[in-house]
């Protein structure tokens, strides 16, 4: 059967890149960040350029001392 392989693939690969994208965003969501809304839309809005994703990655890994 040809491009029964493709057919699966594809779908997994779009998944794949799209969790890989917004996973700023998952872990801010996850870990309770209080600017987690913001966070999503940086993530949504400037991840596509890398310096944006990185941004976004690394705001939502931060942990602010007044928080806890």
């Amino acid at each position: 059967m040809p491009g029964g392989e493709e057919t699966v693939k594809v779908p997994a690969i779009i998944a794949t890149i799209g969790a890989i994208y917004l996973l700023p965003a998952e872990l801010a969501y996850a870990r309770r960040h209080r600017n987690r809304g913001a966070v999503l839309a940086l993530n949504a809005l400037g991840g596509w350029t890398i310096v944006g994703w990185f941004i976004a990655l690394i705001w939502a890994l931060y942990r602010d001392p007044s928080s806890h």
